[in-house]
């Protein structure tokens, strides 16, 4: 049922798009994670604590212990990165903010039991100082909107003080806007529906968006899709109508690599891994729009 509803999803999305310069590059292997320790590669965001370096931070799903390991473009691990007062339930996601501070998503919830998620916000560890010990993250716990929830979920973006949440459900995507102030409140914070971008591909299961926020990135099972917009994602009308309007194109490619789990830009191109761990990337996924 996943599969044939994902298939009408990619059918309805391609009918519905703007015109599409360009359809997306084949995806090109690059290299594999070793197993131990990267045993199911979750999520993947780009470092940027040092910028003349490739630096990509992955992390394993439910059941393993709370850390992050640094790998280059390759899969080659370049540390393991131990995460203190953090529970990794579910880890599903990774997402990096303009201040450089990584953002890990405990959003997963498979059996739709779990009454919250939460959010992990703390600085980029560096890659290449072993010595150096990642920073005690900040928590931040969400709670549903009345009447919605709980529901599984893969994928997380975030701009400016706030994250966007994507529910992987297999008949219609729910688009959550998630806000973090500077501090974490205690109390749980109340997702807030964020009725923009119809027709999104369904069983979406990883997401990040480019720095410039102009293009969007999504994966299922089956496909990838990029969403360029006119506007930074963060200041996209709340009209559904509005916000359709300031698309500039959608493209996808079928890719059919495996169960893939993770996807994050690198410049103009996009890194995929999948469950077994190999890294896959398409090149000049971002165009460059006529002057």
């Amino acid at each position: 049922a996943v599969l044939l509803f994902t298939l009408i999803s990619i059918s309805h999305a391609a009918e519905i798009a703007v015109p599409r310069p360009t359809p997306l590059g084949a995806p090109e292997l690059l290299g594999t994670m070793p197993r131990d320790p990267i045993c199911e590669s979750s999520g993947l965001v780009k470092g940027r604590r040092h910028s003349d370096k490739k630096v990509f931070w992955t992390h394993n799903d439910s059941g393993d212990s709370s850390r992050l390991f640094a790998v280059d473009e390759s899969g080659k691990l370049l540390r393991e990165v131990t995460i203190r007062d953090a529970r990794n339930r579910d880890w599903e996601d990774i997402a990096i903010d303009e201040k450089g501070r990584l953002i890990i998503a405990d959003i997963g919830d498979n059996r739709h039991v779990h009454p919250s998620i939460v959010l992990y916000r703390l600085p980029e560890p560096d890659a290449f100082n072993l010595k150096e010990k990642a920073g005690k993250p900040q928590a931040f716990h969400f709670r549903y909107p009345a009447g919605e929830g709980p529901f599984d979920a893969e994928a997380l973006i975030v701009r400016g003080d706030n994250a966007y949440l994507f529910s992987k459900n297999a008949t219609e995507t729910r688009l959550y806007k998630l806000p973090l102030p500077k501090k974490p409140p205690k109390d749980s914070i109340e997702m807030q529906p964020y009725p923009v971008l119809s027709a999104l591909p369904t069983t979406i299961t990883a997401a990040d968006i480019s720095p410039d926020g102009l293009h969007l990135a999504l994966t299922n099972y089956l496909c990838i899709s990029v969403i360029d917009l006119k506007v930074p994602f963060e200041d996209l009308p709340l009209i559904r109508e509005d916000a359709e309007s300031a698309e500039a194109g959608r493209r996808m490619r079928v890719t059919l690599l495996g169960q893939t789990e993770a996807v994050a830009w690198d410049g103009n191109d996009l890194l995929l891994t999948v469950e077994a761990g190999s890294i896959y990337h398409i090149r000049n996924a971002i165009l460059k729009q006529a002057p």
